[in-house]
């Protein structure tokens, strides 16, 4: 299970990073296709700590992310932090049967090829998991910076 973010745009730089929900099938189950307040709740904090996020995916159990700083005041950790923290307030509010673990994993990412190759794992995620046939038809994900509809780049 795996959720990346990035360093500052301008080092081109990438910081991958991984967390997981303790049971299965909430995150991409009934709830979320309600409202999707899990992503409203991404990009609420992905503009409050001036980041974009090349891509977000969320699966049954955990998510991915790959999330890079625009300014020198970004601060892609934060948006983690309080990500986790929301999401986690509003499945316990709402007695779900799941919290995230406590840590999460994290690695960088250099260069636009290796950003590619980790773009092209996590949407084909959904597939390897069964979940999906083909990546596209995946609901629960998303980029502030890309038109994943239109994106071809395999």
């Amino acid at each position: 299970s795996a959720f990346g973010f990035a360093s500052q745009a301008a080092q081109a730089e990438f910081q991958a990073a991984s967390a997981g929900l303790e049971e299965e099938h909430y995150l991409a189950g009934i709830e979320l296709e309600r409202d999707r307040w899990h992503e409203k709740i991404l990009l609420a904090e992905l503009e409050r700590y001036q980041c974009s996020s090349e891509i977000y995916l969320f699966m049954p159990d955990h998510c991915h992310m790959i999330i890079r700083g625009l300014k020198e005041t970004s601060d892609v950790l934060k948006v983690v932090g309080a990500f986790k923290q929301k999401t986690g307030f509003a499945l316990r509010v709402n007695h779900a049967p799941v919290k995230w673990q406590k840590d999460f994993y994290d690695h960088i990412i250099r260069g636009e090829d290796q950003l590619d190759k980790h773009i092209r794992y996590i949407l084909e995620n959904p597939v390897r998991k069964g979940l999906v046939n083909d990546w596209r038809s995946y609901l629960y994900k998303g980029s502030t910076t890309r038109n994943l509809d239109n994106w071809t780049d395999w």
